[in-house]
């Protein structure tokens, strides 16, 4: 495991490693560490993919420079990006310096993980799947994404990088009916373990079970290609009830800040 989990632990090093993997398939990409602060930011349009980690709780001054050098970060690179920091680290003091610097709350996740899944409480539905390797599929998922977190598609088709990107052991998964894609999601190897990412179902198709169907086929495609079968992933506050069904134990809370440009 990485040097952060071991001072850390294994939701934050998953986090930080799944954000490297989609930083450095884009252009303008960029992984670095430093005291306190890893940055690992596609610098692209979209937001969500342009971050900065705090990996260890800190106050007073130390932590005012880490959040004023994360946001002249995003301003150097002319880009939105998110300050993460594990809420369950954080002191009310240390809450009000990120408030004082403007940081403003953008997004809750939390951390979680499953050594094997809980088997399905109901029948999932039937769907045709599509593994991610062309650019339909690639603007699917992608599409699926922006969609679900209302951000305009081009951003999206621009951070999900080509074919090269999806080869190999990024299993990435579209799942259709009657011919239309409905619901995403991928499954990336990740220091012996298998992260769950870019999940997202089209309004109008959700508590169907689409998204568990997706998730598992991709799972079971990237387990019985890697041999790998503990699994982690970052939930919205949407998606928590289903990841909880299905076996995934809460390990911790994530804050996601923001400042936009």
């Amino acid at each position: 495991m990485s040097p952060v989990a071991s001072a850390f632990d294994e939701s934050l090093s998953q986090f930080i490693q799944a954000w490297r993997l989609f930083a450095l398939r884009t252009p303008r990409g960029e992984f670095a560490q430093g005291p306190g602060l890893t940055i690992a930011s596609a610098n692209s349009s979209l937001p969500t993919l342009n971050a900065c980690f705090l990996t260890e709780a800190a106050e007073g001054s130390t932590l005012e420079d880490r959040v004023r050098a994360a946001r002249e970060y995003f301003a150097d690179h002319g880009c939105p990006g998110l300050l993460v920091a594990c809420i369950d680290l954080m002191t009310p003091p240390a809450l009000a310096t990120l408030e004082a610097a403007g940081a403003t709350l953008a997004l809750e996740l939390t951390g979680m993980a499953a050594d094997e899944l809980e088997p399905p409480a109901r029948e999932l539905p039937a769907m045709e799947f599509r593994r991610v390797n062309s650019e339909d599929t690639r603007f699917a998922l992608a599409d699926m994404n922006c969609i679900s977190y209302g951000m305009p598609i081009e951003w999206g088709r621009e951070a999900v990088g080509g074919d090269e990107h999806w080869n190999g052991e990024n299993f990435g998964h579209v799942g259709y009916i009657n011919g239309q894609p409905v619901t995403a999601a991928a499954t990336m190897p990740i220091d012996g373990r298998l992260y769950v990412g870019w999940v997202a179902t089209l309004p109008g198709h959700r508590q169907r079970g689409y998204a568990e169907a997706i998730m598992r086929h991709s799972l079971a495609e990237a387990a019985r290609a890697t041999g790998l079968h503990r699994t982690v992933l970052h939930a919205t506050p949407a998606g928590f009830p289903v990841y909880a069904r299905m076996g995934y134990i809460v390990q911790r809370r994530f804050a996601c800040f923001g400042w936009g440009h």
